[in-house]
């Protein structure tokens, strides 16, 4: 492929061409001419066979010495643009073939600089959203200025995939420069049109790439947060269950731990059994049976309350407090029956609550405050008056269930105060009701 110019300077260049071409056949023609008339033949005409080697050898001639003699008529037609003229006619040829895709930008900004003469060019692909992704020439020279460029689109395929510009400095591009580059803008549509595609595809790897990381360290944070609910769990169960099992089974005559249930092969040895030897009766064995019983539905509860679907999520949040003997002020407004009718939204709500009120208890804090707004967005607030921050096991577990419904999550920047803030989506509900007497405004729960 060869860049087509037209006008006179490209007239010129193809004249020349072409005379250069004729004066290297004429010349061969008459060296052989003379050295078969002189050495061979004399004065008798040249033969058919003679003729038709003569022009072989002027072919293989021509075929040999095309470059060199291009790069011989350039510079005697355009001076010091040949130098340009090359580079370009050389960047043709390597895009056709064996160009790499990182080096395409590169060498048509280089092509485009030396063909005009300019100091600077500047290559642009458009990428989706209205992005661009630019290559300048020399490599570490600032972007080209529109007020100071010549600039032209390239296309392929019907759409415009980017731009090549050149900074004009102290005069205008020539006629023949702005052929130069326009001749260079056919051949460059491929060429950016696969960098541009090759570009798209890399961001999407890196992107992927990056959601894989985040599902990895997602799952890997489930993971832990399982086995620690599951380690608290079963010390729950041996300080507040067991102990009324054994001494259920010791009150009907088992006063010995080896009868009782055990949790993960052993858990139960490191309970003290609670067994009175004197009590040997069923009716205390149920007295304690169902006092075991009562513990396991605290337990459930706290896995998944039944009173968050029946009275919504300020009452659940109460009775955990209630359970855990704490006190706090919560604060509900807005459109409490849409926000109890998106039961995934306020079960994430009531889970996130109690996460953090659960971290804020453990180092110690006071004043607890929770506040629920509910609307197009429903915003949560949850903090306590602390020096320590939300240690980062909580702080995780309440943002991958925040990030999970497409919310947000940001850590409360008050000093003395520790917690969060979050925002969650809503989505449409039906019809508000009027809110229950629990849900009607800010209230106290616990012991003041």
């Amino acid at each position: 492929m060869k860049v087509r110019l037209s006008g006179w300077p490209e007239r010129r260049l193809a004249a020349a061409r072409h005379t250069a071409r004729f004066a290297v056949a004429a010349l061969i023609y008459s060296g052989f001419a003379m050295l078969d008339r002189e050495v061979v033949r004399q004065h008798l005409r040249p033969s058919l066979t003679w003729v038709a080697a003569v022009t072989v050898v002027v072919a293989v001639v021509l075929w040999v010495a095309r470059d060199r003699l291009e790069r011989l008529v350039a510079k005697a037609v355009l001076g010091d643009r040949a130098v340009g003229h090359e580079v370009m006619h050389g960047l043709v040829r390597r895009m056709t073939t064996t160009l790499p895709v990182d080096e395409v930008a590169p060498r048509i900004a280089e092509a485009a600089s030396r063909s005009t003469g300019r100091s600077r060019a500047e290559v642009a692909v458009w990428l989706a959203a209205g992005e661009r992704w630019t290559q300048t020439w020399p490599p570490t020279s600032p972007p080209v200025s529109d007020e100071s460029r010549y600039a032209f689109g390239v296309r392929h395929g019907g759409a415009e995939v980017g731009q090549i510009a050149v900074g004009l400095g102290d005069d205008d591009l020539s006629p023949l420069d702005r052929r130069l580059l326009d001749a260079l803008a056919g051949p460059a549509g491929l060429a950016l049109g696969t960098v541009q595609l090759t570009v798209q595809l890399r961001r999407r790897k890196a992107e992927l790439e990056q959601v894989n990381v985040a599902l990895r360290s997602s799952r890997d944070r489930l993971l832990a947060v399982r086995a620690g609910e599951q380690r608290r769990m079963r010390t729950e169960l041996a300080a507040t269950v067991l102990p009324h099992v054994a001494a259920a089974m010791a009150g009907l005559g088992g006063a010995d731990a080896e009868g009782a249930p055990e949790i993960d092969g052993g858990l139960t040895s490191a309970v003290a059994v609670r067994a009175d030897p004197e009590l040997k009766d069923i009716e205390h064995a149920g007295v304690e049976a169902g006092l075991a019983l009562d513990r396991i539905r605290l337990i459930a509860r706290g896995i998944f309350p039944p009173r968050l679907s029946d009275d919504g999520l300020a009452s659940s949040v109460d009775g955990w407090l209630l359970r855990e003997e704490a006190s706090a002020t919560i604060e509900v407004d807005g459109d409490v029956a849409a926000l109890h009718a998106q039961a995934e939204q306020e079960a994430c709500l009531y889970f996130c609550i109690v996460t953090v009120l659960r971290a804020l208890l453990a180092v110690d804090a006071s004043d607890l405050r929770i506040s629920v707004t509910v609307g197009p967005q429903i915003e949560l607030a949850v903090s306590g008056r602390t020096d320590e921050p939300l240690d980062g096991d909580s702080r995780l577990v309440v943002s991958d269930r925040i990030e999970a419904f497409g919310g947000r999550l940001t850590d409360v920047a008050q000093a003395g105060r520790s917690g969060i803030r979050a925002s969650v989506p809503g989505a449409p509900g039906p019809p508000s009701t009027p809110p229950t007497d629990t849900d009607r405004g800010p209230h106290q729960v616990g012991p003041p």
